[in-house]
């Protein structure tokens, strides 16, 4: 809970109030598994999967040294789930 204290005067994007006190009463009601990815998101790659593969693509590490700008990634932290299309992208796979 300390972390998401000090996410607030760390991070560029303000939270309000009432943003903060949902996240400490989620964070505290998180079971150890939650709490890991919460803390440590999950990254899923998109811009290869095979459309007639069943289940989720293989996960890399949520570092920028695995994001390339032609990628498109799913984001994933328990609460939150963000789309990241890097710049350079083809646009026909954009339009799918």
């Amino acid at each position: 809970m300390h972390a998401v204290l000090i996410f607030r005067y760390r991070s560029p994007f303000p939270l309000s109030c009432d943003d903060r006190a949902y996240l400490m009463s989620a964070v505290s009601s998180m079971d150890v598994s939650s709490t890991v990815g919460f803390f440590y998101p999950r990254l899923f790659p998109i811009h290869d999967v095979n459309p007639t593969e069943k289940g989720l693509p293989h996960q890399v590490r949520c570092t920028m040294e695995k994001i390339r700008d032609d990628g498109v990634y799913l984001l994933e932290n328990g609460i939150y789930l963000f789309m990241y299309i890097g710049l350079a992208v083809d646009p026909a796979w954009v339009s799918l």
